[in-house]
């Protein structure tokens, strides 16, 4: 083996490690441990499990359950949840990505979307990671693993059912034009503000009577679910990504049937946010499930890169990365502690944060 590859290797493994070693031994971090905390310790182990009690989603429990029996830490149960993903990101990304993007796709997945599904979104990552694994079954168009495989993740979070009629479609390739054209109709939209789902969303729960159409309307209006998008840092990264993999879209699907896969995902990704800026929620659920094609396009952009483009472009991601990072963290609920170092807040410490950080984000969205 050559002495480059095993460095390459050497610094894969490193990586995984690390990330191991990062997530899997992190405290309360984040938000979503408030719910599974608890959860995790009120589920029953696998000798007394029964499904009339189930709160979850059934495979998301019977995999707790399985790991209570084992051991019944709560650290325990994140370390081997984190161990999970990372088996599965790594035969995701060592399928698309050449060995030398593999340290870089990692890097990717906890800034564009990684670090929320990680930390936030324990039962949504497994669904939407057998997902990614199943992308293999629309290429060589064989059904049945790929909808066992979603089924299997529809266990875990109904998200997965989003990506049943993906077979179907999305290895075709696209007329550019119209991806184009509704592009620019998109931007249209977005940047004019115009509203056109809230009225028709207001128009159907007032069907419903007063109390359908207030709760509707009072989530509309609210910062949380509502919010519509201007002219930010993350538009302007869309626009740039999409005119990127326009100029490369050619090289991209070159005898790769995959990287038709890929960009159609994040096609939709960025219609997404541009024609459903009004409601926020939507973006929030919706895109983060097609934030993927990121991990994998933009390597592949550096890949077909001349080297002074290469190192430009690596540049700008790098900075990006950075920037995504550090403003989805901003927030006392992400402050870092490892469970090694023995200082991590208990349960009830980090939850008294939570609770003042909850009230405001409330408080804002009001």
């Amino acid at each position: 083996m050559p002495i480059e590859e095993k460095s390459r290797k050497y610094i894969n493994f490193l990586v995984v490690a690390t990330y191991v070693l990062f997530f899997g031994f992190r405290g309360f971090v984040g938000f979503d441990w408030v719910n599974y905390y608890p959860f995790f310790k009120e589920i029953d182990k696998l000798s007394d499990f029964k499904f009339e009690t189930i709160s979850n989603d059934v495979g998301f429990s019977v995999f707790a359950s399985f790991i209570k029996t084992v051991n019944p830490d709560y650290s325990f149960f994140i370390l081997i949840n984190t161990i999970v993903n990372v088996i599965l990101l790594h035969y995701f990304f060592k399928r698309y990505l050449p060995t030398r993007y593999y340290a870089f796709a990692f890097a990717l997945f906890v800034a564009i979307g990684g670090i929320i599904l990680e930390l936030n979104l324990m039962r949504n990552v497994k669904s939407y990671l057998l997902f990614l694994i199943s992308i293999l079954y629309i290429e060589k168009r064989k059904p049945l693993p790929y909808f066992l495989l979603n089924l299997l993740g529809f266990l875990f979070h109904w998200s997965s059912l989003i990506f049943f009629p993906l077979y179907f479609f999305i290895h075709k390739k696209n007329n550019i034009r119209l991806i184009i054209i509704a592009f620019l109709l998109g931007n249209i939209i977005y940047l004019s503000q115009i509203e056109y789902i809230t009225p028709f969303v207001n128009w159907l729960s007032s069907l419903f009577g007063e109390v359908a159409e207030g709760r509707t309307t009072g989530y509309l209006a609210s910062t949380i679910y509502g919010r519509q998008y201007g002219l930010t840092f993350g538009y302007i990264e869309r626009f740039f990504t999409f005119i990127l993999v326009l100029a490369y879209y050619n090289k991209l699907i070159a005898n790769s049937k995959s990287s038709i896969i890929f960009t159609n995902c994040f096609f939709i990704y960025i219609f997404v946010n541009l024609y459903f800026s009004e409601i926020n929620i939507i973006i929030t659920r919706i895109g983060i499930l097609f934030i993927f094609p990121y991990w994998i396009l933009w390597p592949k952009i550096l890949e077909n890169s001349k080297i002074v483009e290469k190192i430009a472009l690596f540049v700008i991601f790098s900075l990006y990365m950075n920037v995504r990072l550090i403003s989805q963290t901003n927030n006392p609920m992400y402050k870092y502690e490892n469970v090694l170092s023995g200082k991590s807040a208990s349960y009830n410490e980090k939850l008294k944060v939570y609770n003042i950080e909850n009230r405001k984000i409330l408080k804002q969205a009001k």
